[in-house]
């Protein structure tokens, strides 16, 4: 191994220490708590492993599966006086999760909203931004992956933030004065910031001075391009203002940068119609007409996927069905967002001695995802189990190949010394069980395999 990767790899784990001290210490120290409203039995296991692996107490991470129960435990009292991070399904039980999430940001503007999803487009991601999740987790996910984004979650508030903090008490007590104030010592020490142009301009505007408040908004906007609500508001004020020339145009400001906002679009379309442009108003109602049936087949698709991963342990030839019929739903356009489906598909038919098909299903996967030595690694695991032990030999050389360190694991490790001990070659064999014991010095089969290799020469 080189020096640039040992660099590389010393880098990777201290950044990875610091995100679990982070974590722990939101735990413990600042009295934090994860609230987890899923019914990804995979995820809630993970997240159970990491409050175990990290002692921050099984009382500071709540899982439940029903929106109602999610209310109960926001209304404790214990949890009221907390921070709470909020972990929720984009999806739950077939059910679009996003009015939520919105309807949460608007009761509890502290709250931090990470929302679990399976892979989507960019726009989505923008929609759910919008709507006021803080973080985005595409599963599946790793552990060490989850620890990162959790971190970067839940960084302590800093002075500024704090200072905002007040300025929107200030604002929400009707003290426009005060709360003006504040983001006037925040602007001299942050002069670009939109939090504070955002509350400056909200004060002036219940204050009646809607032009000073405009001027607000639009700096706001103009600081944080991807911050859309200053221009939400913007819009909002125009309303008041009558004029709906300049209303018309920043809500197509905020169509381009967020076209999935069904809403808006019929917003777009009622005042195109007022401005005497039946075309562009048709053009808007077809696109939210257009989104909510491109919702509905996501929701579909959702249902089916969750399904097939709740019967992924339990059958996996209903898993396989579900996994399948999802896939078959694209109409033979596939890419990189399918990737994940088809190594579970592959996964599932494994797990039924359907061997050839796991494969082929492989093959597709690698004919989009070409130099993933996961899906090439699982592709010889398939061959191995299938009986192709040369053939199997040869892939699992290909995903060492396109990642020499790829065996970062016991696991990984003790299966690919197994692959050579059934291609007779020992000394290779040897290598991975010494590798596997140096992860774990106490893996029964890796030792007695090991044992009898070295007798054996």
């Amino acid at each position: 191994m080189n020096n640039k990767v040992k660099r590389a790899k010393k880098k990777a784990k201290i950044a990875q220490a610091r995100h679990e001290r982070a974590v722990i210490e939101f735990a413990t120290k600042r009295k934090g708590v994860f609230v987890i409203l899923s019914d990804d039995v995979s995820f809630v296991r993970i997240m159970r492993t990491l409050s175990r692996d990290l002692f921050i107490g099984s009382q500071n991470v709540l899982v439940t599966q029903k929106y109602q129960e999610l209310m109960r435990i926001f209304k404790n009292p214990d949890i009221k006086n907390r921070e709470v991070v909020l972990i929720i399904e984009r999806v739950l039980n077939g059910k679009n999760m996003i009015s939520v999430v919105r309807n949460l940001r608007r009761l509890m503007d502290n709250l931090r909203i990470v929302v679990l999803t399976n892979e989507v487009e960019k726009h989505d991601l923008v929609l759910l931004h919008e709507y006021g999740a803080n973080s985005i987790i595409t599963k599946p996910i790793s552990m060490s992956t989850l620890v990162k984004k959790l971190s970067c979650t839940i960084e302590p508030p800093t002075k500024i933030s704090q200072m905002v903090v007040k300025a929107k008490e200030h604002l929400a007590a009707e003290s426009y004065e005060a709360a003006m104030g504040i983001c006037n010592m925040i602007l001299a020490d942050e002069f670009d910031s939109a939090a504070a142009h955002m509350i400056m301009g909200d004060a002036l505007r219940a204050m009646g001075k809607h032009k000073e408040a405009s001027e607000n908004y639009i700096t706001a906007a103009a600081s944080a391009p991807m911050y859309l609500d200053p221009l939400k508001k913007l819009a909002a004020l125009y309303g008041e203002m009558g004029r709906s020339d300049k209303q018309l145009q920043v809500l197509e400001s905020l169509d381009k940068l967020s076209p999935l906002n069904v809403e808006r679009k019929v917003n777009l379309g009622a005042l195109c119609l007022e401005a005497g442009d039946k075309k562009r108003a048709r053009e808007m109602f077809d696109g939210a007409v257009k989104i909510t049936a491109r919702n509905a087949k996501s929701l579909l698709d959702d249902l089916k996927t969750s399904i097939a991963e709740r019967c992924f342990e339990l059958d996996p030839s209903i898993s396989a069905e579900f996994f399948r019929s999802v896939l078959t739903s694209r109409n033979g356009s596939v890419g990189l967002s399918e990737v994940p489906l088809m190594n579970r598909l592959a996964i599932a038919l494994r797990r039924q001695g359907r061997w050839d098909e796991a494969v082929a299903e492989y093959d597709r996967a690698l004919g989009i995802s070409t130099n993933d030595e996961n899906l090439v690694f699982n592709k010889a695991m398939a061959l191995y189990e299938g009986g192709q032990h040369k053939e199997a030999i040869a892939t699992v050389e290909q995903a060492l190949a396109l990642n020499p360190d790829f065996c970062s694991n016991c696991a990984l490790a003790y299966n690919v010394g197994i692959m050579y001990v059934r291609a007779r070659n020992r000394e290779k064999a040897k290598e991975y069980f010494e590798k596997a014991l140096e992860f774990n010095p106490d893996h029964p089969q890796a030792k007695h395999l090991l044992g009898k290799i070295t007798v054996a020469a």
